[in-house]
């Protein structure tokens, strides 16, 4: 699984209120980085974006899109830092995100970013973007939630190409295919057909969702539910010029508080296990 920006869409989508459409969620993302101009970005753009059927290198079709596309946000935030545009995920596009679902999206980055090969392919630029190391990123403990979404953000933008993130990283591996009998078939094709037509394609697609992007879905998110606690956030200030959290101005979030370098439930006295485990 490939973390492409249709991807990344895709995962906050699972996370949002209720009441907020993809469609707003891209609208929002693209006026955090460059609020000063207007983008044409209408729900049937979306739909191509998050199935990652869009490439964001090539022109939009005049006659379907006017103005200006998701693609053109593409300079302005390479010009952007992750401190800068975390301040503004602070202001915007936290509200759209569902508070109780915030672990299991962070666990979800953590697990595709971990099984990502790519990823070692682009490490330097993940670190750029990110502000971490991949290791680094994998073994946080603490995390100022603005921060990671921008970095998030910033590399599946910039680095990742977005018709990678269709279909399993590696086809020959996804289980569907593995089950179908008429090798004839693509991928696309076996991930639509009726359960029917392939042998134990439910058991197939259930571990399918280990490396296959097309079964992104709430039952996904759900499976990060039991880890989702042993994420800690934490309130923070991105240091000026630096992409990093300043951990003296860290403050009490949710329920937990820092004491002595644990973190401690408050009202409890109990130390918080901050280990994250994806697997």
């Amino acid at each position: 699984m490939r973390l492409s920006i249709g991807v990344y869409i895709e995962l906050l989508s699972l996370c949002m209120n209720s009441e907020e459409t993809k469609a707003n969620l891209a609208r929002a993302l693209v006026k955090a980085v460059d609020p000063e101009r207007e983008y044409s970005i209408d729900d049937s753009y979306v739909v191509r974006l998050v199935k990652c059927l869009h490439d964001l290198t090539k022109p939009a079709d005049v006659s379907v899109m006017k103005g200006l596309r998701f693609a053109d946000v593409v300079p302005v935030a390479r010009g952007i830092s992750i401190s800068e545009l975390a301040n503004e995920f602070a202001k915007t596009i936290m509200s759209k995100i569902n508070f109780d679902k915030r672990g299991n999206l962070a666990l979800a980055f953590m697990y595709i970013i971990k099984h990502d090969a790519d990823v070692d392919k682009n490490l330097k630029s993940f670190e750029e973007y990110v502000g971490k190391t991949k290791e680094a990123f994998l073994e946080q403990k603490e995390i100022y939630f603005p921060s990671l979404l921008a970095g998030m953000f910033l590399y599946s933008l910039l680095v990742v190409d977005n018709k990678a993130g269709r279909g399993c990283a590696i086809e020959e591996e996804c289980p569907v295919a593995k089950a179908n009998t008429d090798a004839s078939k693509n991928h696309d094709k076996l991930h639509n057909k009726k359960p029917e037509y392939i042998a134990n394609i439910a058991e197939a697609k259930k571990a399918c969702k280990n490396v296959c992007v097309l079964h992104i879905d709430k039952e996904y998110m759900a499976s990060f539910d039991n880890e989702k606690n042993t994420i800690v956030f934490v309130d923070g200030v991105a240091k000026p010029g630096k992409n990093s959290v300043d951990d003296s101005v860290l403050t009490v979030h949710g329920h937990y508080v820092r004491d002595n370098g644990k973190i401690i439930e408050m009202g409890s006295g109990h130390t918080f296990n901050s280990t994250v485990n994806i697997g």
